[in-house]
């Protein structure tokens, strides 16, 4: 009976060994489903985040397109408006290429229209199209310091030039901890001047342009600012905004910085340049001036090509190549906007011992004055900012002779007014147009709508939302008795959100 029982023990307790390999089987193949289930569903998600990430970025494309077209329109609409408003003004609007607007002296924009951060253009706006936000910043080239005028062909302008171009590196991030001091920005310049000067042994790719000159087949005209970024003294941080390790706003040096202004049509520019060869009975081009000719700061009776405001020397390719064609007389059409040039630039212009900082800050306390409304004018209807907040009518320089209401101007020598005043304009003709769209990933769809200002900006710099940023360069151009929007740099996707440069900024911004 014992053995008999025995027996049985042992069949059940084998019994109760395979059932429990059974059952561990039957688990690892369920997790085994599990996982192979959970990857399926997890590829399916990606590729449905992926193609709706795709649709967004065709949506902000196409809503960036459309708020490109208005603001072309926009642009045009705003020209014509001031040339209507000054129809009774000899110089009937915008000057045409060549032409001296402000007359002998280099006060170019004593007359014609005028553009400034009072215009609608200048005012960073909002707007939304299907469900796509988007905020468009515009920025005037002529706002910005050119630095193809360091090719100038007199030796005194062109260190001039130089000398203005490391100020403005100096200045530009002052007040930051990514300040750039003054021995890196004097480096940082004389590899941009060397870089223009010696197209021959570069190492580098070099487009083919329709302005280039056997005889000068030294010199190179960049086609955008950021191609610097090659020199070893250039970071790409250097071409971007961004906040610095105390959240102060960062500025790139493209908003200081220009190489698109004084521009020309290719046909307007082999006119200059017939026309030059004519007067000096040789064949003028490049080689011969080598850049602005001395005589853009306003020296009358130049007998040198470029001192009537006809510079051969623009590089017109309206392509995209930036150049150095007159387009606005005296200063050969590089003049700085007074109305908008950023703070740097205003004491970049001269030395600070030539011209009084007082009076450049003065300056700029002065355009951001209220505006008195005049007696018996009726009151206009209220501006408002991007973020709804009432905008307060400043005062603006009409022409260059307004000057003289700042307060310590008179405090200068008048030959050194004169020289400020050759490198100042009133008007601006090339605009970069930046363009933001955003789309909120968040599953209450993001609703900024009842947040504060700060708030609202905080809520944009975090990433989290799906965004694309491009901006548009173009110039506006007279043809005839209308104006063209003419793109030279049409479609450029950037990885940044670009900050307006203020006056006066905001602690808190």
């Amino acid at each position: 009976m014992r053995i008999l029982r025995t027996a049985q023990n042992s069949q059940i307790t084998g019994a109760d060994s395979r059932r429990g390999a059974a059952l561990m089987l039957a688990i690892l193949v369920l997790f085994a489903l599990i996982m192979i289930v959970f990857q399926i569903a997890m590829n399916a998600g990606t590729d449905r985040r992926v193609a709706r990430n795709d649709r967004q970025i065709t949506k902000f494309d196409l809503a960036i397109e459309s708020v490109l077209l208005q603001v072309f329109e926009d642009l045009t609409e705003d020209a014509a408006a001031s040339q209507s408003a000054d129809a009774g003004d000899a110089a009937g609007g915008f000057p045409a290429p060549g032409a001296d607007p402000g007359g002998e002296g280099g006060d170019a924009g004593a007359s014609g229209p005028t553009d400034s951060r009072k215009d609608e253009w200048a005012r960073p706006q909002r707007t939304e199209i299907n469900g796509v936000s988007l905020r468009i910043l515009i920025q005037d080239e002529d706002s910005k310091l050119n630095v193809l005028t360091m090719l100038t062909e007199d030796r005194d302008e062109a260190d001039k030039a130089f000398d203005r171009v490391v100020r403005v590196l100096d200045l530009c991030r002052e007040s930051t901890t990514e300040d750039i001091d003054g021995g890196e920005a004097r480096s940082m310049a004389e590899g941009m001047r060397e870089f223009l000067q010696s197209r021959d042994s570069t190492v580098l790719p070099v487009p083919s342009l329709l302005t280039d000159e056997d005889s000068e087949s030294d010199i190179g005209m960049p086609l955008t600012l950021r191609e610097f970024i090659v020199l070893d003294s250039f970071e790409g941080k250097h071409f971007r905004d961004y906040r610095d390790s105390d959240g102060a706003v960062v500025h790139s040096i493209a908003s200081f910085l220009t190489i698109s202004t004084s521009l020309s049509t290719y046909q307007e520019f082999r006119d200059d340049i017939q026309e030059a060869s004519q007067q000096t009975g040789a064949n003028v081009g490049v080689a011969d001036t080598g850049g602005i000719d001395a005589g853009n700061e306003g020296e009358a009776g130049s007998d040198e090509p470029g001192s009537d405001g006809n510079d051969p020397t623009g590089n017109g390719d309206v392509a995209g190549n930036a150049g150095l064609n007159s387009a606005g007389g005296g200063n050969a059409g590089y003049g700085v906007n007074v109305n908008t040039a950023p703070n740097a630039v205003l004491h970049a212009l001269m030395d600070r011992n030539e011209i009084s900082w007082t009076f450049l800050d003065d300056l700029i306390a002065y355009r951001n004055e209220e505006e008195e409304t005049e007696p018996g004018l009726e009151e206009t209807d209220p501006v408002y900012d991007e973020y709804g907040q009432e905008v307060l009518e400043r005062k603006i320089f009409d022409s260059l002779d307004e000057l003289e209401e700042v307060y310590s101007w008179d405090t200068n020598e008048p030959g050194l007014r004169d020289e400020f005043l050759s490198h100042l304009t009133v008007q601006s003709n090339v605009f970069s147009i930046f363009v933001t769209a955003r789309f909120s990933t968040a599953a209450d769809g993001g609703n900024q709508s009842d947040m504060s200002r700060e708030a609202q900006e905080r809520a944009e710099e975090l990433g989290t939302d799906l965004t694309r940023t491009v901006r548009c360069l173009v110039w506006r151009h007279q043809s005839g008795e209308e104006f063209v929007m003419v793109p030279l740099e049409r479609w450029e996707v950037l990885d940044y959100r670009p900050y307006e440069v203020l006056d006066f900024p905001d602690e808190e911004r």
